[in-house]
């Protein structure tokens, strides 16, 4: 076999194999993201325009949304918390990515009551899958 048809296997084969790689994550993230089950906007939201996770206060997701991505940390840590403590994981992972959580995760940390053990253990988790690629 001549150098040229050997070269031009391997680099078929490499191009199959990084199709199929990329092919495999493609389906990995959408099986992560298929488990998800958010709450529909419609259902989210009362009659006032407040989703459920708001209510101990008058404030509409509108308004939540920009605290969301408010200029002050300590504004966005707080809203933040109040989201991942409130809601259901599935419509916190809706609004804001893991990524976002984990390298916010100081300022939001205080806010978090009673869920934080689970938080920890989703950012860990998820810090953890990243380091292994």
């Amino acid at each position: 076999m001549s150098e040229r048809v050997c070269a031009a296997k391997y680099t078929v084969h490499h191009a199959q194999l990084a199709a199929s790689f990329a092919s495999a994550r493609r389906a990995r993230r959408l099986a992560r993201v298929a488990l998800l089950n958010p709450t529909p906007r419609e259902r989210l939201l009362d009659a006032k325009g407040r989703p459920y996770f708001l209510w101990d206060v008058d404030m509409t997701l509108a308004t939540f949304e920009e605290r969301l991505v408010d200029p002050d940390l300590e504004v966005r840590g707080y809203f933040l918390g109040k989201l991942m403590r409130q809601a259901k994981p599935d419509d916190v992972l809706a609004m804001v990515s893991l990524g976002r959580i984990a390298s916010e995760w100081a300022s939001l940390e205080p806010y978090l009551g009673e869920a934080k053990p689970f938080w920890e253990w989703l950012v860990g988790w998820w810090r953890s899958s990243r380091a292994g690629r």
